[in-house]
């Protein structure tokens, strides 16, 4: 068993550069919200670094830097969205499940802009927690913006220093974006379905952690979102294995920061889990679970939240939103209704004559 462990850790593939790279504008974000101790300023700033920093490897049109700031730009009015309507109910379920399914959809068509549209709606549903006037919207929007375009600042910085962004071969995006809407509408890809599927599941959760009441309620529909897959056997995997890294990235930070009484090395601690994150973001899913969930949770240390409550809310949150997305694929494959009329003892349907 030790072996087979021990050849799982060999087997991970590190970013080492764009670790390096993308932690710098989460440095700053996150050191000018404990040095003015205005912590709320600096998470919201460094929430837009982080997220936008991810898409430093990923490919959408020719411009290397397209993805992030495609990225920035939408989490932007995401959160100004999601931050406008968060009071009304009825308003952000409906904002949420559009959200939702403009990402589902783009599940099959193409890898670059489903990661795009991604992180708007995580944006969104993150915002909604957070309810303000236009104003207050306003300067939610504005932070992640000024977050997102000072890590678009600090990677580009860095890749003229080191040689040049990372080569890439010709990226034929939006050809494959259009040919692939065109083969949807004529319902030869399953974007609608799924689109349908996505968006009824974040609803769902996000309507469940409204009346459960929820603490950091919004993780349910991303998780439902980010889980849910067009096969049935990927959600229940992707679903296992977000369970597993939630699990335990919570509980291993949850013992970590008992060491850590000093806000000096819990800013370390943040920074040490996002450096893991941005090198591990295309390794096992599991393992990137488990760096995140960590600098999630080492994060709202800073705010004086209990990394074990914080661990306990994440948890809570996976559990009902990939339970959710588990059980709206399963009721929803065809597959397992033409074996429930095919089972033994089941009645068929009739025709017009019966």
């Amino acid at each position: 068993m030790m072996g087979a462990l021990l050849a799982r850790i060999r087997s991970l593939s590190f970013n080492t550069r764009s670790a390096f790279l993308c932690l710098p504008a989460v440095a700053l974000t996150l050191g000018y919200g404990v040095l003015t101790d205005d912590v709320l300023t600096g998470s919201i700033l460094t929430s837009g670094a982080l997220s936008v920093g991810f898409g430093s490897v990923h490919v959408f049109t020719r411009w290397r830097s397209a993805p992030m700031m495609l990225a920035a730009v939408g989490m932007s009015l995401s959160a100004f969205v999601g931050s406008s309507v968060g009071n009304h109910e009825i308003a952000f379920l409906v904002t949420s499940g559009l959200w939702a399914a403009a990402c589902a959809m783009f599940t099959t068509i193409e890898l670059g802009a489903w990661w795009i549209i991604l992180q708007w709606s995580i944006a969104l549903l993150v915002a909604g927690s957070y309810p303000a006037d236009l104003s207050g919207a306003a300067a939610r929007a504005g932070l992640v913006l000024a977050g997102g375009l000072l890590q678009i600042a600090c990677v580009q910085i860095g890749w003229r220093l080191g040689g040049g962004a990372p080569s890439q071969v010709a990226h034929h995006s939006l050809r494959r974006v259009r040919k692939s809407l065109r083969l949807a509408l004529h319902g030869k890809l399953p974007t609608l379905r799924h689109a349908i599927r996505a968006a009824v599941s974040v609803i769902l959760a996000s309507g469940l952690v409204h009346w459960l009441g929820l603490a950091n309620g919004y993780w349910a529909p991303m998780t439902a979102l980010i889980v849910l897959k067009p096969q049935l056997r990927a959600t229940r995997t992707r679903g296992l294995e977000r369970l597993v890294g939630t699990a335990a990235g919570g509980g291993l930070a949850s013992l970590i920061s008992l060491t850590a009484p000093s806000t000096a090395l819990h800013v370390a601690l943040a920074l040490g889990a996002a450096w893991l994150s941005f090198g591990l973001q295309r390794s096992q899913y599991v393992i990137f679970t488990i760096a995140i969930t960590a600098t999630v949770v080492f994060l709202l240390g800073l705010d004086h939240v209990p990394e074990v409550v914080t661990a306990w809310h994440r948890l809570a949150a996976t559990v009902l939103g990939g339970g959710i997305a588990i059980a709206i694929a399963f009721f929803t494959n065809p597959k397992i209704w033409r074996a429930l009329w095919a089972a033994p003892g089941a009645v068929a349907p009739q025709g017009r004559d019966g």
